[in-house]
């Protein structure tokens, strides 16, 4: 057994000692004689195994001194049966979860022609998974050419008539596949085609379920799309350099170019490797700087002013970030930089802000907890297949709040458990009280919603097209909906207790969205040859509304010509661009005055100071470390300000204070320890005081606000008045006034 690895032994020890980390593959293999002189290996089963621990005397551990320690994660992989040819025909994967294993069988029946020295052709294939008491299949099959051996029919779900999916495969010469079409078991078919060069190497046309056609240019020494002409007649051209990168694309309809072509060009970077300048015309530029391991470590971008905004990163060994400064212009420092650390495993340990504020993981086992930047805990606790299984906000707090996530085959969400209630313990109502609502949701065997329940919402079912598209969705109420779709999956109808929407496509031309129409509103677009919208006509009752857009040279939307009325002159709002591409002003057209213009921004982006029409400017200022908005103005022309608020946030970015410098009103908020408001004070003029409080119970639901009282809740809803409410979650009837309860 030469060669064949019969342990894989892996080992990562954190840089202050104080964990190791290790993986362990047992492989376990069988000698099977195939003549008297020969004979094959082959892997029968395997073991693999992951701990956590303190590290062993000198660091590290050997496999005696791990062996009897309970694993972090286990999974047992075993191949229960071969053919002639020592190909797998049935397998089994355990991945060990406690009480609730994960076991998927993997059955296959391969066809093998000696004579034709065709082997391994799989003509059925099974994978069933097993989880939660529950078991979901997958199964699949395949014909085969009997002389090249390629596929040319493939089943899915062969035994399920809703499920059913049959495509069939046409190949030419070289064995290119030309036609796919794709068919249910009532015959409703959707195909396409491809064709190929002369030499059968690279694709020249491609053609959809409804004929629309895409054909490409290629050149053949670099092996690269030169052109590309779109079904709906626009052309898209690249330019290369000589080690095939893309140095240029620029789209075309007829003669005329659309004004947005792109330039990239590449040069060596003065902290790296390689220095790549991309530049849109129109919509700015950005040169981003790689180290020699192709990472970004230096982003810079056009501004709108033309001034250049940039950002360095940094990396650790193991190529996790550690650090990106703040956005500044270049030649002024940067004003600060996030901080990141991270364990062995590349998993982030903390994050440090600008403005010094910390947030930080720890990681045990399966056990992820998380202390924000204002201090408060988050619990996430993985299963041995790691998926999240329970979380905790608050832990340990009068704030606590669990949930709880179980899945079943093929790790699709089952149930979602408030209060990790077990089923049947949300039936124990306590009048007035929410109960843990548990949500349930079961799936077709291709993982595919089609049940869910939700206490609050009643049940809602779901039915899908062998395609894959949803066609009948019925809620708690017996609302029936149901879609229709044309052959490319786009949907053309719906049809609910309201009537119909059509949508209507292609009629300009192909891909784009001719109408969207009721029985008392119809939306129509037009749109010009490189597909852009051109006008947007709206019909209700009989009387039409029609917008009308314009482009300029490097197609930004320039003009808006509203709505004409006779007795009114027209309106057409102008819209004019920065160098970055971002929109800077608003006139109407006739007037250069601005409706709206940007006239600062900071270091950031931030737009700092905006003008009006009316005179009145409005000027934020930010937090330059952290972005939170800390002041906000509106200024007359002259005179007092109209608006004046100041703002102060928690660490963890929420708001703890809003001062009205014009009323001199303070308002201040106070959280939880999940982040929800519980109390509001306002400190008006002449010392006038007003406080609001807000209390939740275990389940996130508000149960009482000041001024309005408490509320109570059903099994289903929440509501401070007596109310009716069938499963669907819909009020159907209420009674008397609500008053605030002592």
């Amino acid at each position: 057994m030469a060669g064949k690895p019969r342990e894989i032994l892996e080992q990562r020890l954190e840089l202050d000692g104080s964990k190791l980390h290790s993986s362990h593959v047992l492989i376990a293999h069988e000698v099977v004689m195939t003549s008297p002189r020969s004979y094959l290996v082959r892997q029968r089963h395997s073991l693999a195994r992951t701990w956590e621990t303190t590290p062993c005397g000198a660091g590290f551990c050997d496999l005696p001194q791990l062996s009897p320690l309970d694993p972090l994660t286990q999974q047992v992989h075993a191949v229960n049966e071969y053919d002639a040819f020592s190909q797998p025909l049935r397998e089994r994967t355990v991945i060990e979860n406690g009480d609730d294993d994960l076991l998927t069988i993997v059955e296959r029946q391969i066809s093998n022609d000696e004579d034709a020295w065709l082997l391994g052709l799989v003509t059925r294939e099974t994978v069933t998974s097993y989880a939660a008491g529950d078991t979901s299949s997958q199964e699949r099959l395949q014909v085969h050419d009997p002389d090249t051996g390629a596929v040319k029919v493939e089943i899915l779900q062969p035994g399920d008539a809703q499920l059913f999916l049959q495509t069939t495969y046409a190949r030419d010469a070289f064995g290119n596949v030309t036609v796919v079409e794709t068919s249910d078991a009532g015959a409703h078919t959707r195909g396409g085609s491809i064709t190929f060069d002369p030499r059968g190497v690279f694709p020249v046309q491609l053609t959809n379920a409804l004929g629309h056609v895409t054909t490409i240019d290629w050149h053949e020494g670099l092996a690269v799309p030169q052109q590309i002409h779109a079904p709906d007649g626009t052309r898209t051209l690249f330019d290369y350099d000589g080690f095939s990168r893309p140095t240029g694309v620029r789209v075309m309809a007829g003669l005329f170019s659309r004004g947005d072509d792109a330039t990239i060009t590449y040069l060596p970077s003065p902290v790296g490797s390689l220095r790549v300048h991309s530049t849109v015309q129109g919509h700015g530029a950005r040169i981003l700087d790689h180290d020699r391991l192709g990472r970004a470590v230096a982003l810079a971008t056009l501004t709108a002013d033309g001034h250049w905004r940039q950002t360095e990163s940094h990396h650790d060994p193991l190529g996790n970030l550690i650090e990106r400064t703040l956005p500044h212009l270049q030649g002024t420092p940067s004003e600060g930089a996030d901080h990141w650390s991270h364990d062995i495993m590349g998993r982030p340990l903390t994050h440090e802000h600008p403005d010094g504020a910390l947030e930080h993981w720890t990681h045990a086992g399966k056990l992820t907890t998380h202390v924000d930047e204002d201090g408060q805990l988050q619990r996430l606790r993985h299963d041995g297949a790691g998926r999240i299984v329970e979380t905790i906000m608050a832990p340990g707090s009068p704030d606590e709040e669990r949930l709880c996530l179980d899945y079943g085959p093929f790790s699709a969400l089952t149930t979602v458990r408030p209060d990790c209630a077990a089923p049947g313990q949300d039936q124990l109502w306590i009048p007035g009280e929410a109960p843990p609502l548990i949500k349930h949701y079961e799936y077709d065997d291709l993982g595919r919603l089609v049940w869910s329940h939700d206490p609050g919402e009643g049940e809602r079912h779901y039915k899908y097209s062998a395609f894959g598209e949803m066609i009948v969705s019925v809620d708690a109420n017996d609302n029936f909906v149901s879609y229709e779709y044309d052959d490319l999956g786009r949907l053309i109808l719906r049809s609910d207790d309201d009537g119909d929407t059509v949508w209507q496509w292609d009629t300009q031309a192909p891909g784009l969205l001719a109408s969207a129409s009721t029985e008392t509103v119809t939306d129509g677009y037009v749109y010009d040859t490189f597909g852009r919208l051109k006008i947007a006509r709206q019909m209700i009752d009989g009387e039409v509304w029609a917008f009308r857009h314009e482009y300029d040279a490097f197609n930004r939307p320039s003009r808006l010509h509203y709505p004409t009325h006779p007795n009114l002159p027209p309106v057409t709002i102008r819209s004019s661009y920065g160098q970055d591409g971002s929109l800077t002003a608003q006139t109407r057209e006739g007037d250069p005055s601005p409706l709206w213009q940007v006239e600062q921004e900071d270091p950031a982006g931030h737009i700092s100071q905006e003008r009006f029409l009316n005179g009145l400017v409005t000027v934020r200022s930010h937090d330059p470390l952290r972005g939170h908005l800390l002041r906000l103005r509106t200024l007359p022309k002259q005179g007092a300000p109209l608006q004046d608020l100041r703002y102060q946030w928690t660490p963890g970015a929420a708001l703890a204070e809003r001062q009205d410098g014009r009323t001199a009103q303070l308002e201040q908020f106070f959280h939880d320890d999940v982040h929800r408001l519980i109390a509001l004070t306002i400190d008006g003029p002449n010392q006038q005081q007003h406080e609001r409080h807000f209390a939740y119970d275990g389940q996130g639901n508000l149960v009482h606000a000041a001024e309005i009282g408490d509320y109570e809740y059903g099994p289903d809803v929440a509501s401070s008045k007596p109310a009716t409410y069938p499963s669907s979650g819909t009020q159907t009837a209420t009674c008397c006034s609500a008053s605030p309860h002592s």
